[in-house]
Protein backbone atom coordinates (compact mmCIF):
# COMPACT_ATOMS: atom_id res chain seq x y z
CA UNK A 1 0.00 0.00 0.00
CA UNK A 2 1.13 3.28 -0.63
CA UNK A 3 1.63 6.13 1.45
CA UNK A 4 -0.72 8.39 0.03
CA UNK A 5 -3.49 5.83 0.15
CA UNK A 6 -2.34 5.05 3.51
CA UNK A 7 -2.39 8.96 4.34
CA UNK A 8 -5.99 8.80 2.92
CA UNK A 9 -7.21 6.41 5.53
CA UNK A 10 -5.95 8.67 8.38
CA UNK A 11 -9.09 8.13 10.73
CA UNK A 12 -9.62 11.87 11.37
CA UNK A 13 -7.69 15.25 10.72
CA UNK A 14 -4.90 16.01 13.81
CA UNK A 15 -6.22 19.12 15.99
CA UNK A 16 -5.05 22.01 15.47
CA UNK A 17 -1.43 22.98 16.61
CA UNK A 18 -0.90 19.08 16.79
CA UNK A 19 1.06 17.02 14.28
CA UNK A 20 1.70 13.65 14.16
CA UNK A 21 4.62 11.86 15.15
CA UNK A 22 5.85 8.59 15.90
CA UNK A 23 5.74 7.04 19.43
CA UNK A 24 9.33 7.09 20.47
CA UNK A 25 10.42 6.50 23.72
CA UNK A 26 14.03 6.50 25.24
CA UNK A 27 16.16 3.83 24.55
CA UNK A 28 14.18 2.70 22.11
CA UNK A 29 15.40 0.91 19.56
CA UNK A 30 12.69 2.89 17.10
CA UNK A 31 14.53 6.37 17.52
CA UNK A 32 15.68 7.52 14.61
CA UNK A 33 19.45 7.19 13.99
CA UNK A 34 22.02 9.33 13.02
CA UNK A 35 24.05 8.34 9.25
CA UNK A 36 26.82 6.18 9.61
CA UNK A 37 24.86 4.53 12.52
CA UNK A 38 23.76 0.74 12.18
CA UNK A 39 19.98 0.20 11.34
CA UNK A 40 18.17 -1.51 14.44
CA UNK A 41 17.80 -5.08 13.71
CA UNK A 42 13.96 -4.42 13.87
CA UNK A 43 13.92 -2.84 10.43
CA UNK A 44 15.44 -5.91 9.14
CA UNK A 45 12.74 -7.97 9.52
CA UNK A 46 10.62 -8.25 6.42
CA UNK A 47 7.06 -7.56 6.38
CA UNK A 48 5.53 -10.64 6.28
CA UNK A 49 6.94 -11.33 10.13
CA UNK A 50 6.11 -7.74 11.05
CA UNK A 51 2.68 -8.63 10.12
CA UNK A 52 2.59 -11.72 12.11
CA UNK A 53 3.80 -9.60 15.00
CA UNK A 54 0.91 -7.37 14.50
CA UNK A 55 -1.70 -10.44 14.34
CA UNK A 56 -0.63 -11.79 17.79
CA UNK A 57 -0.46 -8.59 19.46
CA UNK A 58 -3.87 -7.27 18.33
CA UNK A 59 -5.13 -10.93 19.11
CA UNK A 60 -3.92 -11.08 23.01
CA UNK A 61 -5.52 -7.47 23.53
CA UNK A 62 -7.29 -7.97 27.10
CA UNK A 63 -10.89 -8.18 26.55
CA UNK A 64 -13.21 -5.96 24.04
CA UNK A 65 -12.12 -2.82 25.81
CA UNK A 66 -9.37 -2.33 24.10
CA UNK A 67 -10.89 -2.96 20.67
CA UNK A 68 -11.95 0.48 20.13
CA UNK A 69 -11.34 2.86 17.66
CA UNK A 70 -8.95 4.63 20.14
CA UNK A 71 -6.31 3.49 22.19
CA UNK A 72 -5.92 -0.22 20.82
CA UNK A 73 -2.47 -1.68 20.16
CA UNK A 74 -3.34 -1.26 16.31
CA UNK A 75 -3.49 2.32 16.24
CA UNK A 76 -0.52 2.34 18.49
CA UNK A 77 1.50 0.66 15.83
CA UNK A 78 0.06 2.29 12.79
CA UNK A 79 1.58 5.63 14.28
CA UNK A 80 4.73 4.23 15.25
CA UNK A 81 6.58 4.77 11.98
CA UNK A 82 5.92 5.06 8.03
CA UNK A 83 6.95 1.21 7.25
CA UNK A 84 4.65 0.25 10.34
CA UNK A 85 1.61 2.05 9.11
CA UNK A 86 1.93 0.21 5.73
CA UNK A 87 1.88 -2.73 7.26
CA UNK A 88 -0.46 -2.39 9.83
CA UNK A 89 -2.83 -0.94 6.97
CA UNK A 90 -2.23 -3.63 4.48
CA UNK A 91 -3.72 -6.22 7.24
CA UNK A 92 -7.96 -5.74 6.74
CA UNK A 93 -7.84 -8.34 9.39
CA UNK A 94 -6.37 -6.41 12.09
CA UNK A 95 -9.30 -3.79 11.48
CA UNK A 96 -12.26 -6.00 11.49
CA UNK A 97 -12.72 -6.47 15.06
CA UNK A 98 -15.07 -2.75 16.40
CA UNK A 99 -15.88 -2.41 19.77
CA UNK A 100 -17.53 0.83 20.01
CA UNK A 101 -18.26 2.42 23.54
CA UNK A 102 -20.74 5.55 24.02
CA UNK A 103 -20.06 7.99 24.77
CA UNK A 104 -16.34 7.78 24.45
CA UNK A 105 -16.41 6.27 20.89
CA UNK A 106 -18.24 8.89 19.19
CA UNK A 107 -15.64 9.83 16.53
CA UNK A 108 -17.48 8.85 13.10
CA UNK A 109 -14.68 9.31 10.81
CA UNK A 110 -12.61 7.23 13.46
CA UNK A 111 -15.18 4.56 12.57
CA UNK A 112 -15.36 4.97 8.90
CA UNK A 113 -11.40 4.48 8.64
CA UNK A 114 -11.54 0.79 10.95
CA UNK A 115 -14.63 0.04 8.12
CA UNK A 116 -12.59 0.97 5.38
CA UNK A 117 -9.28 -0.75 6.32
CA UNK A 118 -11.09 -4.11 7.25
CA UNK A 119 -12.14 -4.51 3.56
CA UNK A 120 -14.25 -7.44 3.12
CA UNK A 121 -13.27 -9.48 5.92
CA UNK A 122 -16.05 -10.86 8.32
CA UNK A 123 -16.48 -7.88 11.34
CA UNK A 124 -16.50 -8.46 15.24
CA UNK A 125 -18.66 -5.81 17.00
CA UNK A 126 -19.39 -4.83 20.36
CA UNK A 127 -21.61 -2.06 20.80
CA UNK A 128 -21.29 -1.17 24.52
CA UNK A 129 -22.45 1.39 26.53
CA UNK A 130 -20.16 2.99 29.61
CA UNK A 131 -22.72 3.08 32.13
CA UNK A 132 -20.36 4.64 34.46
CA UNK A 133 -20.75 8.01 32.62
CA UNK A 134 -24.60 7.90 31.68
CA UNK A 135 -26.87 10.49 32.95
CA UNK A 136 -29.98 11.64 31.91
CA UNK A 137 -28.59 14.97 31.66
CA UNK A 138 -26.98 14.13 28.17
CA UNK A 139 -29.08 10.68 27.66
CA UNK A 140 -29.89 12.23 24.26
CA UNK A 141 -26.27 12.81 23.37
CA UNK A 142 -25.34 9.85 24.45
CA UNK A 143 -27.90 7.65 22.67
CA UNK A 144 -27.23 9.87 19.39
CA UNK A 145 -23.85 8.76 19.58
CA UNK A 146 -24.79 5.06 19.35
CA UNK A 147 -27.44 5.45 16.56
CA UNK A 148 -24.88 6.87 14.45
CA UNK A 149 -22.41 4.35 15.02
CA UNK A 150 -24.47 1.29 15.14
CA UNK A 151 -26.01 3.26 11.62
CA UNK A 152 -22.95 3.12 10.10
CA UNK A 153 -22.27 -0.33 10.60
CA UNK A 154 -25.18 -1.48 9.49
CA UNK A 155 -24.30 -0.03 5.94
CA UNK A 156 -22.01 -3.36 6.40
CA UNK A 157 -24.58 -5.63 7.70
CA UNK A 158 -23.64 -8.51 5.37
CA UNK A 159 -19.96 -8.75 6.62
CA UNK A 160 -21.81 -9.47 10.86
CA UNK A 161 -19.86 -11.98 12.00
CA UNK A 162 -19.89 -11.89 15.59
CA UNK A 163 -21.97 -9.37 17.46
CA UNK A 164 -22.39 -7.93 21.15
CA UNK A 165 -25.09 -5.81 22.37
CA UNK A 166 -24.50 -4.64 25.94
CA UNK A 167 -26.80 -1.68 26.45
CA UNK A 168 -28.98 0.00 29.50
CA UNK A 169 -32.76 0.24 29.18
CA UNK A 170 -32.27 3.81 28.30
CA UNK A 171 -30.58 2.56 25.05
CA UNK A 172 -32.74 -0.25 24.36
CA UNK A 173 -35.63 1.02 21.72
CA UNK A 174 -33.66 3.54 19.53
CA UNK A 175 -31.10 0.66 18.91
CA UNK A 176 -33.74 -2.07 18.07
CA UNK A 177 -35.24 0.29 15.77
CA UNK A 178 -32.32 0.45 14.13
CA UNK A 179 -31.30 -3.16 13.83
CA UNK A 180 -34.63 -3.88 11.88
CA UNK A 181 -34.13 -2.53 9.49
CA UNK A 182 -32.05 -5.16 7.54
CA UNK A 183 -31.03 -8.71 7.50
CA UNK A 184 -27.80 -10.24 8.55
CA UNK A 185 -26.95 -13.09 6.53
CA UNK A 186 -23.74 -14.10 8.04
CA UNK A 187 -23.98 -13.97 11.79
CA UNK A 188 -22.22 -16.50 13.42
CA UNK A 189 -21.86 -15.63 16.74
CA UNK A 190 -24.79 -13.44 18.46
CA UNK A 191 -24.39 -11.89 22.34
CA UNK A 192 -27.63 -10.41 23.79
CA UNK A 193 -27.29 -8.29 26.86
CA UNK A 194 -30.08 -5.38 27.60
CA UNK A 195 -31.22 -5.20 31.05
CA UNK A 196 -34.54 -4.96 30.35
CA UNK A 197 -35.89 -6.31 26.73
CA UNK A 198 -39.35 -5.36 25.42
CA UNK A 199 -40.81 -8.27 24.34
CA UNK A 200 -42.66 -7.20 21.29
CA UNK A 201 -38.83 -5.58 20.08
CA UNK A 202 -36.87 -8.47 21.59
CA UNK A 203 -38.74 -10.86 18.89
CA UNK A 204 -38.41 -9.20 16.10
CA UNK A 205 -34.93 -8.09 16.46
CA UNK A 206 -34.32 -12.27 17.73
CA UNK A 207 -35.65 -12.81 14.26
CA UNK A 208 -33.68 -10.85 12.45
CA UNK A 209 -30.38 -11.50 13.37
CA UNK A 210 -31.23 -15.42 14.07
CA UNK A 211 -31.75 -15.95 10.45
CA UNK A 212 -28.25 -16.33 9.54
CA UNK A 213 -28.37 -19.82 8.05
CA UNK A 214 -24.25 -20.25 10.01
CA UNK A 215 -25.46 -19.01 13.38
CA UNK A 216 -24.08 -21.21 15.81
CA UNK A 217 -23.90 -19.64 18.98
CA UNK A 218 -26.14 -17.46 20.86
CA UNK A 219 -25.94 -15.56 24.32
CA UNK A 220 -29.40 -14.54 25.75
CA UNK A 221 -29.22 -12.74 28.56
CA UNK A 222 -32.53 -10.24 29.99
CA UNK A 223 -36.01 -10.74 31.52
CA UNK A 224 -37.42 -10.96 28.23
CA UNK A 225 -38.91 -14.75 27.03
CA UNK A 226 -36.87 -16.69 24.46
CA UNK A 227 -38.87 -16.91 21.28
CA UNK A 228 -39.06 -20.08 19.63
CA UNK A 229 -36.66 -20.03 16.67
CA UNK A 230 -35.39 -22.80 13.96
CA UNK A 231 -32.47 -21.61 14.60
CA UNK A 232 -32.09 -23.75 18.00
CA UNK A 233 -31.47 -27.10 16.22
CA UNK A 234 -28.14 -25.39 14.73
CA UNK A 235 -26.77 -24.14 17.98
CA UNK A 236 -23.85 -25.86 19.00
CA UNK A 237 -23.40 -23.06 21.76
CA UNK A 238 -25.87 -21.84 23.65
CA UNK A 239 -25.61 -19.49 26.82
CA UNK A 240 -29.07 -17.97 28.30
CA UNK A 241 -29.46 -15.83 31.12
CA UNK A 242 -33.30 -15.80 30.93
CA UNK A 243 -36.59 -15.83 33.80
CA UNK A 244 -36.44 -19.50 32.54
CA UNK A 245 -38.89 -22.41 34.32
CA UNK A 246 -37.52 -25.66 34.58
CA UNK A 247 -40.05 -26.56 32.23
CA UNK A 248 -39.21 -23.86 29.99
CA UNK A 249 -35.82 -25.31 30.31
CA UNK A 250 -36.69 -29.34 29.14
CA UNK A 251 -38.71 -27.60 25.63
CA UNK A 252 -35.07 -25.64 24.94
CA UNK A 253 -33.36 -28.72 25.33
CA UNK A 254 -36.27 -30.81 23.62
CA UNK A 255 -34.63 -28.09 20.50
CA UNK A 256 -31.29 -27.87 20.59
CA UNK A 257 -30.09 -31.34 18.75
CA UNK A 258 -26.34 -30.34 18.25
CA UNK A 259 -25.34 -27.94 21.17
CA UNK A 260 -22.40 -28.94 22.69
CA UNK A 261 -22.00 -26.46 25.31
CA UNK A 262 -25.22 -25.51 27.27
CA UNK A 263 -25.53 -22.43 29.97
CA UNK A 264 -28.91 -21.94 31.54
CA UNK A 265 -29.41 -19.60 34.05
CA UNK A 266 -33.38 -21.11 35.02
CA UNK A 267 -34.16 -18.74 38.03
CA UNK A 268 -37.99 -18.58 37.73
CA UNK A 269 -39.92 -21.70 39.52
CA UNK A 270 -42.37 -22.60 36.91
CA UNK A 271 -45.40 -24.21 39.43
CA UNK A 272 -46.13 -26.57 37.00
CA UNK A 273 -45.18 -29.33 38.83
CA UNK A 274 -43.20 -32.77 37.89
CA UNK A 275 -42.21 -33.18 33.97
CA UNK A 276 -44.96 -36.24 34.00
CA UNK A 277 -45.14 -36.20 30.41
CA UNK A 278 -41.60 -35.32 29.38
CA UNK A 279 -39.88 -38.09 27.12
CA UNK A 280 -36.25 -38.60 27.30
CA UNK A 281 -34.03 -36.61 25.13
CA UNK A 282 -30.93 -37.39 24.18
CA UNK A 283 -27.89 -34.70 22.82
CA UNK A 284 -25.25 -36.74 21.34
CA UNK A 285 -22.92 -33.84 21.42
CA UNK A 286 -23.15 -32.00 24.50
CA UNK A 287 -20.22 -31.90 26.47
CA UNK A 288 -20.56 -29.42 28.90
CA UNK A 289 -23.87 -28.54 30.67
CA UNK A 290 -23.80 -25.46 33.15
CA UNK A 291 -27.08 -25.21 35.03
CA UNK A 292 -28.56 -22.54 37.55
CA UNK A 293 -31.76 -23.18 39.48
CA UNK A 294 -34.38 -22.16 41.83
CA UNK A 295 -36.04 -25.98 41.13
CA UNK A 296 -35.00 -29.16 41.77
CA UNK A 297 -33.24 -31.04 38.95
CA UNK A 298 -34.19 -34.66 39.42
CA UNK A 299 -37.14 -34.38 36.71
CA UNK A 300 -34.74 -32.82 34.14
CA UNK A 301 -32.05 -35.62 34.70
CA UNK A 302 -33.99 -38.55 34.70
CA UNK A 303 -35.03 -37.31 31.13
CA UNK A 304 -31.63 -36.69 29.99
CA UNK A 305 -29.13 -38.88 27.94
CA UNK A 306 -25.65 -37.18 27.29
CA UNK A 307 -23.22 -39.78 26.28
CA UNK A 308 -20.18 -37.30 25.58
CA UNK A 309 -20.47 -35.33 28.40
CA UNK A 310 -17.43 -33.83 30.02
CA UNK A 311 -18.33 -31.16 32.18
CA UNK A 312 -21.07 -30.80 34.45
CA UNK A 313 -22.09 -27.53 37.12
CA UNK A 314 -24.90 -27.66 38.88
CA UNK A 315 -25.71 -24.91 41.36
CA UNK A 316 -28.73 -24.61 43.33
CA UNK A 317 -29.94 -20.87 44.57
CA UNK A 318 -31.49 -20.76 48.04
CA UNK A 319 -34.42 -18.90 48.25
CA UNK A 320 -37.60 -18.75 51.20
CA UNK A 321 -39.57 -21.55 51.98
CA UNK A 322 -37.04 -24.23 50.55
CA UNK A 323 -36.82 -27.65 52.63
CA UNK A 324 -32.87 -28.06 52.79
CA UNK A 325 -33.63 -31.66 52.73
CA UNK A 326 -35.66 -31.64 49.72
CA UNK A 327 -34.41 -31.39 45.97
CA UNK A 328 -31.38 -32.74 46.43
CA UNK A 329 -30.34 -34.32 43.01
CA UNK A 330 -27.67 -37.09 44.72
CA UNK A 331 -29.76 -40.35 43.31
CA UNK A 332 -30.25 -38.42 40.23
CA UNK A 333 -27.12 -37.51 39.52
CA UNK A 334 -26.08 -41.08 40.17
CA UNK A 335 -28.80 -42.21 37.33
CA UNK A 336 -28.04 -39.92 34.78
CA UNK A 337 -24.36 -40.56 34.68
CA UNK A 338 -25.01 -44.55 34.43
CA UNK A 339 -27.48 -44.08 31.77
CA UNK A 340 -25.45 -41.84 29.64
CA UNK A 341 -22.42 -43.82 30.19
CA UNK A 342 -20.08 -40.75 29.83
CA UNK A 343 -16.87 -39.75 31.32
CA UNK A 344 -16.95 -37.16 33.07
CA UNK A 345 -13.94 -34.96 33.59
CA UNK A 346 -14.69 -31.76 35.39
CA UNK A 347 -17.94 -31.64 38.07
CA UNK A 348 -19.27 -28.27 40.02
CA UNK A 349 -21.64 -28.17 42.98
CA UNK A 350 -23.00 -25.11 44.56
CA UNK A 351 -25.71 -25.67 47.04
CA UNK A 352 -25.81 -24.08 50.17
CA UNK A 353 -28.89 -26.29 51.53
CA UNK A 354 -27.46 -29.77 50.89
CA UNK A 355 -25.82 -31.46 53.64
CA UNK A 356 -23.00 -33.15 54.79
CA UNK A 357 -24.27 -36.61 54.30
CA UNK A 358 -26.02 -36.27 51.04
CA UNK A 359 -22.40 -34.42 49.59
CA UNK A 360 -20.55 -37.37 50.94
CA UNK A 361 -22.52 -39.05 49.53
CA UNK A 362 -22.15 -38.02 46.14
CA UNK A 363 -18.88 -37.94 46.01
CA UNK A 364 -19.21 -41.75 46.83
CA UNK A 365 -20.52 -42.42 43.49
CA UNK A 366 -18.68 -44.80 41.02
CA UNK A 367 -19.83 -42.61 38.23
CA UNK A 368 -18.03 -40.09 39.83
CA UNK A 369 -14.70 -42.07 39.22
CA UNK A 370 -13.18 -39.95 36.24
CA UNK A 371 -13.21 -36.84 37.27
CA UNK A 372 -10.37 -35.17 37.10
CA UNK A 373 -11.29 -31.26 38.33
CA UNK A 374 -13.47 -31.01 41.46
CA UNK A 375 -15.20 -28.19 42.64
CA UNK A 376 -17.84 -27.63 45.82
CA UNK A 377 -18.55 -23.80 46.30
CA UNK A 378 -21.28 -25.20 49.33
CA UNK A 379 -21.44 -26.55 51.38
CA UNK A 380 -18.38 -26.02 53.35
CA UNK A 381 -15.82 -28.86 53.95
CA UNK A 382 -16.09 -30.27 57.05
CA UNK A 383 -13.78 -33.37 58.57
CA UNK A 384 -16.17 -36.51 56.96
CA UNK A 385 -15.56 -34.80 53.26
CA UNK A 386 -11.93 -34.19 53.95
CA UNK A 387 -11.97 -38.12 55.46
CA UNK A 388 -13.85 -39.24 52.23
CA UNK A 389 -11.32 -37.92 50.03
CA UNK A 390 -7.95 -38.81 51.49
CA UNK A 391 -6.73 -41.55 49.48
CA UNK A 392 -6.96 -45.01 50.71
CA UNK A 393 -4.14 -47.54 51.03
CA UNK A 394 -6.32 -50.60 50.42
CA UNK A 395 -7.12 -48.46 47.23
CA UNK A 396 -10.65 -47.99 47.22
CA UNK A 397 -10.24 -44.45 46.74
CA UNK A 398 -12.63 -42.27 45.40
CA UNK A 399 -12.24 -39.86 42.68
CA UNK A 400 -8.92 -41.75 41.67
CA UNK A 401 -7.81 -39.31 38.80
CA UNK A 402 -8.64 -36.06 40.55
CA UNK A 403 -5.79 -33.62 39.86
CA UNK A 404 -7.27 -30.45 40.62
CA UNK A 405 -9.99 -29.36 43.44
CA UNK A 406 -11.19 -26.34 44.36
CA UNK A 407 -13.37 -25.53 47.66
CA UNK A 408 -14.71 -22.29 49.08
CA UNK A 409 -14.13 -22.52 52.87
CA UNK A 410 -13.67 -25.09 56.17
CA UNK A 411 -16.13 -25.38 58.77
CA UNK A 412 -15.41 -23.92 61.65
CA UNK A 413 -14.66 -27.34 63.31
CA UNK A 414 -12.25 -29.06 61.25
CA UNK A 415 -9.55 -30.58 62.97
CA UNK A 416 -5.75 -28.98 62.45
CA UNK A 417 -4.50 -31.58 59.86
CA UNK A 418 -7.32 -32.96 58.08
CA UNK A 419 -7.03 -30.88 55.23
CA UNK A 420 -3.27 -31.74 54.93
CA UNK A 421 -3.16 -35.01 54.92
CA UNK A 422 -5.73 -35.30 52.10
CA UNK A 423 -3.88 -33.50 50.61
CA UNK A 424 -0.69 -35.01 51.41
CA UNK A 425 -1.87 -38.80 50.94
CA UNK A 426 -2.97 -37.58 46.95
CA UNK A 427 -0.08 -35.92 46.62
CA UNK A 428 2.63 -39.14 46.88
CA UNK A 429 2.35 -42.70 45.69
CA UNK A 430 1.75 -44.52 42.57
CA UNK A 431 -1.23 -43.57 40.38
CA UNK A 432 -2.73 -40.15 39.77
CA UNK A 433 -1.57 -36.84 41.67
CA UNK A 434 -3.52 -33.61 43.25
CA UNK A 435 -1.76 -31.31 40.82
CA UNK A 436 -3.69 -27.86 41.56
CA UNK A 437 -5.69 -26.61 44.79
CA UNK A 438 -7.72 -23.20 45.02
CA UNK A 439 -9.56 -22.28 47.84
CA UNK A 440 -11.18 -19.22 49.09
CA UNK A 441 -9.46 -19.85 52.80
CA UNK A 442 -6.72 -17.18 53.40
CA UNK A 443 -2.94 -18.85 53.87
CA UNK A 444 -3.08 -17.35 57.56
CA UNK A 445 -5.94 -18.58 58.49
CA UNK A 446 -5.13 -22.24 58.46
CA UNK A 447 -4.17 -24.23 61.35
CA UNK A 448 -0.36 -24.91 61.31
CA UNK A 449 -0.28 -28.45 60.46
CA UNK A 450 -2.53 -27.63 57.65
CA UNK A 451 -0.39 -24.96 56.68
CA UNK A 452 3.29 -26.54 56.93
CA UNK A 453 1.82 -29.51 55.29
CA UNK A 454 0.24 -27.35 52.65
CA UNK A 455 3.89 -25.25 52.15
CA UNK A 456 5.90 -28.34 51.83
CA UNK A 457 3.91 -29.44 48.71
CA UNK A 458 3.92 -26.50 47.22
CA UNK A 459 7.92 -26.21 47.60
CA UNK A 460 7.29 -29.42 45.87
CA UNK A 461 5.49 -28.05 43.04
CA UNK A 462 1.82 -27.88 43.86
CA UNK A 463 -0.05 -25.56 42.53
CA UNK A 464 -1.72 -23.94 45.60
CA UNK A 465 -3.93 -20.76 45.52
CA UNK A 466 -5.38 -18.96 48.71
CA UNK A 467 -8.06 -16.40 49.06
CA UNK A 468 -7.06 -12.71 49.19
CA UNK A 469 -9.65 -11.28 50.50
Amino acid sequence: MSSSSSSSLMPMSPPSGYEWKPLLHSGSPLQPHKAGTPSPSIHKLPAELIADIFAICHATEAGNRRHSTTGCARVTLSHVCSRWRAVSLSMPTLWSTITIRAPRDSNIARLEAHLERSAMCPLTLHFISDHSSFSFSTYEYNVEIMKSNVAKTIIHAHRWKSVQLDLPNEYANPILDLLQSTSYPSIEILDLRIEYWPQRASDAVFKLLSTSSVIRRISWSGPAAIPPRPCWAALTHLDVGNNLSLRQLYTLLSQCRHVVELRICATRESGEGPLDDGAMITLEKLEILSVLTLEPLEDLLDRLCLPRLKQLELQYLQYPGLNPAAGRPSRAIDTFLARSKCSLEEFLIRDMGMPFEALNQLLRMPNLNTVRHLTIHYPFIDDHILATLTRRVDGEDILPQLQAFSFWHLQGNVADGALGDMVMSRCKGAGQHLERLRTEVRATDLCSRDREALDSLKMRGLDIQYGVY
